[in-house]
């Protein structure tokens, strides 16, 4: 079937109707303005790229659009939307179509903003200058969501733990948290040292290998030794907030003070 030629046939019959608005309701009583050159394919706002359709020509002509060009996620976009608006009546299978194609358009890497972060999304979207106060205020705005959402109960917790209990990690998201977690402190890994590490992580720690590290350790004063922070039972609860970097403030305020 030859979709460009029936798009051109309605727009040429568009053009000999009504050439405006105030025609177009003389004529046809309801109307609407269709671009000839879709807006996300770079087409005009001028009264030559106009055309006033009915509901029906209009809807017909997005579906045509969409068969013309099938890469153009925005035309998939258009089109589901316009499938919502009541003047628009569409049957079931149509809609079931419709959205299937504009969920696969905008998925993965068809994506425009796939991988992105949202400031790079801004920045694309409305220039830097611009992005930077939208993004203060989405920061803002994000930190308020999170100060007023309610505190984890008791009850949730458990639901978690019971859910999670049992359960293992596989080896490579062991090893993927264990090289996440060396990033975030700053430590630079060669791809040599990555391998290592998922190679090592699922293996069983041999005697030969505990030997090892015991002697690599040995001389040296554990950072937590003689550190209780109140505990009944003296134990370290690290949950509590205890971070390493509390600990060598506690140590430096004890050796001041001898």
């Amino acid at each position: 079937m030859n979709y460009q030629k029936i798009y051109n046939q309605i727009i040429e019959r568009a053009d000999n109707r009504a050439k405006t608005r105030k025609e177009a309701r003389e004529t046809l009583g309801y109307s609407e303005r269709h671009h000839v050159v879709p807006k996300c394919m770079k087409g005009s706002n001028h009264k030559e790229n106009l055309r006033f359709l009915t509901a029906k020509e209009h809807f017909l002509c997005h579906l045509l659009l969409c068969e013309i060009y099938p890469n153009n996620y925005k035309l998939k976009q258009a089109i589901f939307l316009m499938s919502n608006i009541p003047v628009h009546k569409v049957s079931a299978r149509l809609y079931e179509r419709l959205k299937k194609e504009y969920s696969i358009s905008i998925s993965g890497i068809n994506n425009p903003g796939y991988g992105k972060s949202t400031l790079v999304r801004m920045i694309e979207k409305y220039g830097e200058e611009e992005a930077k106060i939208r993004f203060e205020e989405y920061r803002k705005n994000l930190s308020k969501a999170q100060q007023n959402r309610p505190p984890v109960t008791k009850e949730v917790c458990e639901i978690i733990s019971k859910a999670k209990k049992g359960k293992k990690q596989s080896e490579s998201h062991h090893a993927n948290v264990l090289i996440a977690n060396a990033k975030k402190k700053g430590t630079k890994l060669t791809e040599e040292h990555q391998k290592k590490i998922s190679e090592n992580c699922g293996t069983p720690c041999t005697e030969e290998r505990k030997q090892r590290i015991g002697a690599a350790n040995k001389g040296k004063e554990p950072w937590n030794k003689g550190l209780h922070p109140g505990q009944p039972e003296g134990k370290v609860t690290w949950n509590k907030g205890l971070k390493k970097e509390d600990y060598e403030l506690y140590r430096q305020n004890k050796n001041n003070n001898k």
